[in-house]
């Protein structure tokens, strides 16, 4: 054999063991795990930060609940809120005559009535009767619920309802709550009437209604403002304030 064919011959040997190596194939490993991560960076990072997201969205949620867990507030209104200038009977914030639409723009509720939580129309005396029942609002530290009365559309007068926690009695609260009326506007002696039955639900049935109400005239404006406690077995459980202009009488 010629001495060139041997030296290529052990040239291709060298280079094929050399391939074969074990330190050649780790060095080739480590460069395609190096390459692979280099390409892939995200993969790896998803790893370690799923937990951002997740934070971020309990948050988010807990601060819902914190909004959704705060109590409403309620419009303030004191005894003398009931009495103008005119020395008239008023419903505090809206006049008399109002139509529903701007009354509802003055609380600010929606002006589209199929949001207001309930209504009730019937026909009386030639006119038409409508309730509105809206937000309560806090009179001497007690939850009233509100209702307002129109006829044809025009407010009328303002019906307040306290009712006691089951198992309570609200007879101080009423006690108070007459005397500081009768202070300031002399409130009439009260009138038993009894057994009486909620206007709301004819089934709800009280012993006793104790009945006050003094009138206000200026001119041709006459108004009026009643309060009556509700009793069952002695205790007071509902109290009741209204103001408004007087029925007509034919």
């Amino acid at each position: 054999m010629k001495p060139v064919y041997k030296a290529c011959l052990a040239l291709c040997l060298t280079l094929s063991l050399a391939a074969c190596s074990p330190d050649s194939k780790k060095g080739s490993e480590s460069a395609l795990n190096s390459s692979d991560v280099e390409s892939h960076p995200k993969v790896i990072s998803s790893r370690i930060e799923p937990s951002s997201p997740v934070s971020g969205y309990q948050e988010l949620q807990d601060s819902s609940q914190q909004q959704e867990s705060m109590p409403q507030d309620l419009r303030q209104w004191t005894l003398q809120d009931f009495y103008s200038e005119n020395e008239t009977f008023l419903i505090p914030d809206v006049p008399y005559d109002s139509s529903l639409e701007m009354v509802l723009l003055v609380l600010g509720m929606p002006s589209d009535q199929r949001q207001i939580e309930r209504e009730q129309t019937e026909e009386m005396l030639g006119y038409q009767k409508t309730t509105v029942y809206v937000p309560p609002v806090d009179l001497c530290g007690l939850e009233w619920e509100q209702e307002l009365i129109f006829h044809d559309d025009a407010l009328f007068g303002c019906r307040l309802t306290c009712n006691a926690p089951e198992g309570q009695d609200l007879t101080q609260q009423y006690q108070t709550l007459y005397n500081d009326l009768n202070a300031l506007y002399g409130l009439s002696e009260a009138q038993e009437i009894g057994p009486v039955y909620s206007e709301k639900d004819k089934m709800e049935k009280f012993d006793k209604e104790l009945y006050h109400r003094v009138d206000k005239q200026k001119n041709d404006v006459c108004t009026t403002l009643s309060l009556s406690a509700f009793q069952q077995k002695k205790a007071v459980v509902r109290l009741q304030l209204e103001v408004g202009l007087l029925e007509e009488k034919n």
